[in-house]
């Protein structure tokens, strides 16, 4: 008798909670699958303070219409331009773009690849099923401020030792190395 409850059980289970989820598994695989989802420009290279701009294309290739919001993560301390907590609809077999520009901090670091993520996150169970990554490389600028306490140094009273101080600052947005002389 406990052997058939427990396989009644199994059964119950299998029919009532295991079986849906696996349903809603496929077809939410299956609608991503059918969804693509692509940067125009996957890498691109800025200077630093300039805005970053690019296009997302979202190509609805399922036999249903989709509802979706755009969620986009980007570096700390970086905005978006627009706002993109509306709610996009595609038609069956449509295509949509969408223009993404964002104002950097200003900081960057030179010779660096940031990273911009855009997700497709959908309306009836919030649930990301497409995505798309983008590259922003910021150019490295090379900018070096030297300075010396004197333009000449004598060596007075036959003396063979004469001192000076100089000052080296890198102003550029890369971490370079320098090596001095003497």
């Amino acid at each position: 008798m406990r052997t058939v409850k427990v396989i009644f059980y199994k059964t119950l289970f299998a029919r009532a909670i295991l079986f849906p989820a696996i349903l809603l598994l496929c077809s939410f695989v299956s609608f991503g699958a059918k969804v693509q989802v692509s940067f125009r420009t996957e890498q691109s290279k800025y200077k630093e303070g300039e805005m970053a701009s690019n296009v997302l294309r979202v190509v609805n290739g399922s036999e249903k219409k989709i509802n979706f919001y755009l969620s986009l993560a980007i570096p700390e301390g970086w905005t978006c331009t627009k706002s993109y907590d509306a709610l996009y609809q595609l038609n069956a077999g449509d295509s949509l773009f969408i223009p993404v520009k964002l104002l950097l901090k200003g900081k960057e670091d030179g010779s660096t690849s940031y990273l911009v993520s855009a997700g497709l996150i959908a309306e009836s169970n919030k649930l990301q099923f497409a995505s798309a990554s983008w590259y922003l490389s910021i150019e490295s600028e090379s900018n070096w401020v030297a300075a010396a306490d004197h333009a000449s140094n004598y060596f007075i009273n036959n003396s063979d030792t004469s001192s000076f101080s100089f000052s080296i600052r890198n102003t550029g947005n890369a971490i370079e190395w320098y090596s001095i002389k003497l």
